[in-house]
């Protein structure tokens, strides 16, 4: 038997997925055909309908009303089985050694007192003296970098503030961080709607890292196509919007102005 994985793509939500079986091997191609024709029919029943009863109202029934009410079924009728799944595994995806805000606490408290190896170079070497300082608190093996950094253990926890005159030296080290972040986001990523949730929270951590409040981040892209994967982030004040724009820029972040904001469409290259 052969396995197909068929979901309802929900925009800014979790996806809907079924697991279905069947005897014979469909290409990608094939088994979208054979689905939108399953669909079809499923429309073709409710618009048989004498009267539709309450939840299926012409000015409220969705794709996803289809897929949960009828589609399974008619799937059945093309000679898939449904798989039913007993349990699942879910591990939450973020970075493992250092708290980026963007990382998976579990797993980094299981493994904080891990000694790692050194690393062959610093990538975050010049971004705002990183070059003093590593992130990563676990202890590292041997002194083979030039820095001390590489075998001492400092506890770095870059959401929270110190209160002394460190302060200003302590949100610049974050807010670089999270910068770099974006970039690879930018760069070297395929812009997926899991990707794009995570840049736009580095971004509020950023904002979160300055002090803003009323302000919202989201992704996606406009009806004519642009900004795919670009990242918005609007204000509720204008003095909020002008400094939140001066700040993204001193850290070369590309921006485009909306009415109520603007879009982040990448990063500049550091000098």
């Amino acid at each position: 038997m052969y396995f197909y994985e068929i979901e309802v793509y929900y925009p800014f939500c979790e996806n809907e997925k079924i697991i279905m079986g069947h005897d014979e091997c469909f290409d990608n191609h094939q088994l979208n055909i054979i689905v939108q024709e399953a669909f079809d029919e499923c429309i073709e029943k409710y618009i048989d309908k004498s009267v539709l009863d309450k939840g299926e109202e012409a000015c409220r029934i969705g794709v996803g009303t289809i897929f949960e009410k009828y589609l399974l079924s008619q799937l059945k009728n093309h000679g898939f089985k449904n798989i039913k799944i007993n349990e699942t595994c879910s591990i939450m995806d973020g970075t493992l050694f250092c708290d980026t805000g963007v990382n998976n606490h579990v797993l980094m408290d299981r493994y904080k007192n891990e000694v790692l190896p050194p690393c062959k170079k610093c990538i975050r070497k010049g971004y705002g003296g990183y070059e003093e300082m590593c992130i990563v608190p676990n202890t590292r093996k041997g002194y083979s970098l030039p820095t001390t950094r590489i075998v001492r253990t400092i506890p770095v926890k870059l959401n929270e503030k110190e209160k002394d005159s460190n302060d200003i030296e302590g949100d610049s080290n974050n807010d670089m961080f999270n910068i770099s972040l974006l970039k690879l986001y930018f760069t070297n990523s395929h812009k997926s709607r899991t990707e794009a949730i995570k840049a736009s929270e580095i971004v509020e951590n950023i904002l979160e890292n300055n002090d803003f409040k009323d302000y919202w981040t989201e992704w996606g892209e406009t009806i004519d196509g642009k900004h795919k994967g670009d990242i918005i982030c609007g204000f509720d004040l204008d003095t909020d919007m002008k400094r939140g724009k001066k700040l993204l820029e001193k850290y070369g972040v590309i921006l485009e102005d909306t009415e109520d904001g603007f879009w982040i469409t990448g990063v500049k290259e550091w000098k």
